[in-house]
């Protein structure tokens, strides 16, 4: 397999915009769901990667993001965290790629490769190159009856949150831990 060196992000709005289009056409060509894969992500301090393969017959483009763990509504551009984009993915290939800190209210991105602190849940999507094509990926971002995999929950990122001290239980002067 030949790897592919990854591109910097050249708009994360456009491919935010890539990804809602995908998600809002017409049904495609049923994919098998090992054709085309994410691994789980990578993390390494605050950056975070990861690895699509392409086993498929077809060159592809991918969109990740994430979004923070739990969120009810990751589909709205307003919840991406963090996102890349990649190029186009020849067939049979792998391609390893980083995060970037993205800005959902603003739907910017200043290239920045420290994320935050936090736990994110990780969703994602690709399709062929060519339009009406097959297309890979989780829900919300393809329909559940499309999706070809889950989405990766809880995605620690950062240093751990410490978990706050109970309260002590008083009685008088006396308390309990």
């Amino acid at each position: 397999m030949r790897t592919i060196t990854p591109r910097p992000l050249a708009s994360a709005a456009a491919a935010t915009v890539a990804a809602a289009a995908w998600a809002i056409t017409a049904p495609i060509a049923a994919a098998a769901p090992g054709d085309v894969t994410l691994s789980t992500p990578s993390v390494n301090g605050n950056t975070v990667t990861a690895t699509i393969a392409n086993n498929s017959a077809d060159d592809i483009v991918c969109t990740s993001f994430g979004a923070d763990a739990g969120n009810p509504n990751p589909a709205t551009t307003q919840s991406a965290r963090l996102l890349f984009d990649t190029p186009e993915i020849p067939a049979g290939t792998t391609g390893t790629y980083t995060y970037l800190v993205y800005d959902g209210d603003a739907g910017t991105s200043a290239g920045v490769t420290e994320i935050p602190d936090g736990y994110y849940d990780i969703y994602w999507t690709c399709t062929a190159a060519l339009p009406g094509d097959e297309r890979w990926g989780t829900p919300p971002l393809l329909t559940a009856e499309e999706a070809t995999a889950t989405h990766y929950r809880n995605i620690q990122v950062g240093a751990p949150t410490p978990e706050p001290e109970p309260e002590p239980t008083c009685f008088g002067s006396v308390c309990l831990p």
